[in-house]
């Protein structure tokens, strides 16, 4: 989804050297350049030539959502790989969205506000930093020291500041899951149920619940998997 979201998938994300989109500071978590690197090689031994890097990562990708319990769809390839790849591209939604910036965002590039709902609900699988959430949500709510925001299921909160997120720099880079641990490496609607019961981690995502215009759309994906797998399975495609 990094790569792919400003101008569909074209391994832009994949090029290294200084100033590429992988030195973006929202890429710096981004994980897997080795297995897709493994691929290519191995490809290039049986087909040299033939297969892009873009379209070995919006393969992966649909095996990574399969294996994962999410829903298995078909991806057109021959995409081409760019040659352009520049950090100042990558501009991709903020932690602190509201609702309705994020859908003016992916509005921009062809997405409904269902899309938005569905595309963040990768975050399924997702994971970000203490860092990240510190000051939005558990420190510093609304500009306020050592305030926590009064949106956040209390329970939630108090495990992330007391086991996860202390209030000291060195916590800053640890791992917060996305969705609750024994849910974070498949891919189902229990992001969507977290929402409901203000368990959202990124305020961007809790949000989508605190609007109206969104909040049925989450709804309607928490409380039935096989549409949200079938949803998401063609935004998916569409994003690629």
């Amino acid at each position: 989804m990094r790569d792919a979201v400003e101008r569909g998938c074209d391994g832009g994300l994949l090029i290294d050297g200084p100033g590429t989109e992988k030195t973006a500071t929202p890429n710096l978590s981004v994980k897997g350049y080795d297995l897709i690197a493994a691929i290519k090689t191995e490809l290039e031994k049986r087909c040299p030539r033939v297969v892009s890097c873009s379209d070995i990562e919006m393969l992966a990708t649909r095996d990574a959502v399969a294996l994962a319990g999410g829903p298995a769809y078909a991806v057109r390839t021959g995409r081409r790989d760019c040659r352009r790849s520049l950090a100042s591209d990558v501009k991709l939604p903020g932690a602190e969205y509201s609702a309705a910036q994020a859908v003016a965002y992916y509005a921009k590039l062809g997405f409904t506000a269902q899309d938005t709902v569905l595309l963040l609900g990768a975050h399924t699988v997702g994971a970000t930093h203490c860092s990240v959430i510190k000051n939005s949500r558990l420190y510093g709510y609304g500009g306020k020291a050592g305030a926590t925001d009064p949106s956040m299921d209390p329970t939630l909160a108090s495990t992330y500041k007391k086991y996860v997120c202390p209030n000291v720099s060195s916590s800053d880079g640890n791992t917060v899951y996305l969705d609750d641990q024994w849910s974070a490496l498949k891919v189902d609607n229990n992001y969507y149920k977290n929402l409901q019961r203000s368990r959202g981690v990124l305020l961007v995502d809790q949000n989508l619940y605190r609007d109206t215009s969104t909040r049925g759309i989450v709804d309607q994906l928490a409380t039935n998997n096989g549409l949200f797998q079938s949803l998401f399975a063609k935004v998916l495609v569409k994003l690629s």
